[in-house]
């Protein structure tokens, strides 16, 4: 009922604007219809750009704390004189939802007993399960948050998740794997969505760590999300930074089976503490760490973000692979 009363007010807004009446004044008596407004004010409709690099704030009061690893955001010191924080729905927005790890992380909402809203360009996917009848799909722009803010319903979401990223040319991939992330980032946080949860990469802001020119979007675009997770989340916000992500992955009509090759891996690690300690030991080392990353199920890595998207009790900041591997396989 709250979302259908909310989306009357923005629609409200919407009017307001197209007439001429001055919707700062209407403002005054739906905080509502402002809060929406305050949002769409933040980016461009017509073209997806953010005119301010600092982090959109959302309709509350904050403290300015310190925090740890990648920053400590404003903290909710409660509402405003008269605001009434939105009731928040069980249920968490997944951007990329329909991706391979996306896709992993609406089952995982789903067996959890979440509702699952996923945000992706393509809509729902051809793929049919009972996962994907139970997913809210939304056809949206990533890099558009006007396309999705009101579709996706982010003011009564409790969490968020970013899948978004791709491989191409450095600009694409810098596009990708960058601004789209910071407009979800910065769209969530100006929604008041409390939390979000990002899949980042290993070693994206080591200095000397082994990052390939023909990748080098795919990095930059990257460590951009964290700066921005960071920027606006701080200790509500989780970065997760896998190696190889191993499961079955469908291509088309085609499945990958990449559990063949990382499965094993994975396993012999886990079975030999010596190797996965000396693993881990290489991996801290510049340049050739990489290649001693271990591969992680996706349905290891979909259970870490959902905890981190929706538990305030998993720290804010960046977790390894190993972390991820020790406290989420089962």
């Amino acid at each position: 009922m709250q979302r259908i009363a909310s989306g009357v007010l923005r629609h409200a807004a919407q009017a307001l604007s197209a007439s001429g009446t001055s919707l700062a004044s209407e403002a005054a008596h739906s905080t509502s219809v402002y809060n929406y407004a305050s949002i769409l004010r933040t980016f461009s409709a017509s073209s997806g750009a953010r005119t301010a690099r600092s982090c959109p704030a959302p309709p509350r009061t904050f403290s300015t704390s310190a925090g740890q690893d990648i920053g400590k955001g404003a903290g909710y010191e409660g509402t405003n004189q008269g605001e009434q924080e939105p009731e928040r729905d069980a249920r968490i927005v997944v951007f990329g939802g329909n991706g391979f790890v996306g896709s992993a992380v609406c089952r995982e909402a789903l067996a959890q007993g979440l509702e699952v809203t996923a945000v992706c360009r393509s809509g729902q996917p051809k793929e049919r399960g009972p996962w994907v009848e139970a997913t809210e799909w939304v056809a949206a722009d990533a890099l558009n948050p006007s396309t999705y803010i009101d579709a996706a319903g982010l003011e009564t979401a409790m969490g968020a998740v970013s899948c978004v990223g791709a491989f191409g040319s450095n600009e694409f991939m810098l596009r990708v794997c960058g601004d789209a992330n910071v407009a979800a980032i910065e769209a969530c946080k100006a929604a008041g969505v409390p939390r979000f949860a990002l899949v980042s990469v290993h070693d994206v802001h080591r200095e000397g760590a082994f990052k390939p020119v023909p990748l080098r979007g795919y990095f930059e675009g990257k460590a951009k999300s964290e700066d921005a997770l960071a920027r606006c989340y701080g200790s509500d916000g989780v970065a997760m930074r896998p190696g190889f992500v191993y499961g079955p992955r469908a291509v088309g009509s085609f499945t990958l089976p990449l559990q063949m090759v990382g499965g094993p891996i994975d396993g012999l690690l886990k079975r030999v503490p010596a190797l996965d300690a000396a693993a881990r030991a290489v991996g801290s080392v510049p340049l050739v760490g990489a290649a001693a990353v271990p591969p992680v199920d996706v349905a290891v890595l979909a259970r870490a973000l959902v905890a981190a998207a929706t538990d305030p009790s998993v720290p804010g900041g960046a977790m390894d692979v190993w972390t991820i591997r020790e406290r989420y396989a089962r």
